[in-house]
C-alpha cells in the first residue's frame, strides 16, 4: 500500500463558518436583549400579569433551541479531509477531528447534496460524515473517494440506489458532451 497522503482543504468554508457562528449569537443576544427590555414594559404597561412573561419565556426557549441547532450545524461543516491509504480523516468548523478507518465505512454516497461516508465506529455505533458539494475541490474529492472506496470494497450508492442499479443510458445524454476529454 501507498504510504501517501492527499489533503482537500477549504479555508473559505472555516472563514464562512466562523462568520456565520458570529452572526447567530449576535443575533441570539439582540433577540434575548430585545425580549428582556421589551416583555417588562409591556407587562406593566397593559397589566397582562403573568401572560407576558411566559410568552417571553416561550419565545427565547424556541429561539435558544434554534440558534443551538444552527450552530451545532454550522460547527459540523467540514473544511479539510486528508485521504490515506487507511483512513479519511476530516476536520470541521469546530475544530473537531473525525477519522474513520476504510474498513469501518459500509458506503460511500453520492448525492446532489454533498458526499457521505456511512460508517459504524469503534462503538458499533452508526455515524455519518458529511461534505457538502460546495466544498472548494469537491470534484476532486469525490473522485478520491470513490476511487478509494472501491479498491477498499465499499459500496458506492449514487443518489439512493448502489451504482451497479444505475440506468447508464438514461445518463448518457449528459454525459455525451464530456465523454471523450479528458479533465
Amino acid at each position: 500500500m501507498s504510504a501517501s497522503c492527499s489533503i482537500h482543504d477549504d479555508p473559505i468554508a472555516l472563514v464562512r463558518a466562523q462568520r456565520k457562528v458570529r452572526e447567530a449569537l449576535v443575533a441570539f443576544g439582540v433577540v434575548t436583549g430585545g425580549v428582556a427590555v421589551v416583555a417588562p414594559v409591556v407587562a406593566i404597561g397593559f397589566h397582562l400579569g403573568a401572560a407576558v412573561p411566559l410568552a417571553a419565556g416561550a419565545i427565547l426557549t424556541l429561539h435558544a433551541a434554534l440558534t443551538i441547532r444552527r450552530l451545532a450545524r454550522l460547527r459540523r461543516r467540514v473544511w479539510r479531509v486528508a485521504i490515506t491509504a487507511r483512513h479519511l480523516v476530516a476536520l470541521d468548523a469546530g475544530r473537531r477531528q473525525t477519522s474513520v478507518a476504510w474498513r469501518a465505512v459500509e458506503r460511500v454516497e453520492v448525492e446532489n447534496a454533498g458526499l457521505t461516508l456511512v460508517a459504524t465506529g469503534t462503538d458499533g455505533i452508526s455515524f455519518r460524515l458529511h461534505v457538502r458539494r460546495h466544498f472548494a475541490a469537491y470534484v476532486a474529492l469525490a473522485h478520491e473517494v470513490v476511487a478509494r472506496a472501491e479498491r477498499q470494497g465499499c459500496a458506492v450508492w449514487v443518489d439512493g440506489r448502489p451504482w451497479q442499479d444505475l440506468d447508464l443510458s438514461a445518463l448518457g445524454t449528459a454525459l455525451r458532451p464530456t465523454a471523450g476529454t479528458e479533465a
